[in-house]
């Protein structure tokens, strides 16, 4: 009778140790699949953070190449503006003085229509 207790308590002894090693096994395989699944959503957010970086990276080049044509741009009109000033001033200084109490006279005004563009 001792023997068959001995016997038996060795298979059950054998049995939990089987559990155990399949309990491990099985939570080791999940663990697995999570670090994989994980692992996949990582290369996915990677891949779309990659293609977010490439566009902003194409927009800043435009901006840049955007900034750099405005600004040639703005020095033209800033160039335009100047010659426009001059001309009037020059043409300003070439009229006869204005008596104090005396508004503009016709011929400032066509200058400055001339300059402007304007039609009296």
């Amino acid at each position: 009778m001792t023997r068959v207790a001995i016997a038996l308590a060795i298979a059950l002894a054998l049995s939990l140790l089987a559990n155990g090693a399949q309990l491990y096994r099985a939570g080791g395989a999940g663990a697995r699949s999570d670090a994989a699944m994980q692992a996949a959503r990582d290369a996915g957010a990677i891949a779309a953070l990659h293609g977010r970086l490439d566009v902003v990276n194409g927009v800043a080049r435009a901006a840049d190449t955007d900034n750099v044509a405005l600004l040639a741009d703005l020095a033209t009109l800033v160039e335009r503006g100047r010659e426009r000033v001059t001309e009037f001033r020059t043409v300003e200084r070439a009229l006869p003085p204005m008596p104090g109490n005396c508004g503009p006279g016709a011929a400032r005004v066509e200058a400055f229509n001339r300059l402007s563009g304007a039609t009296p």
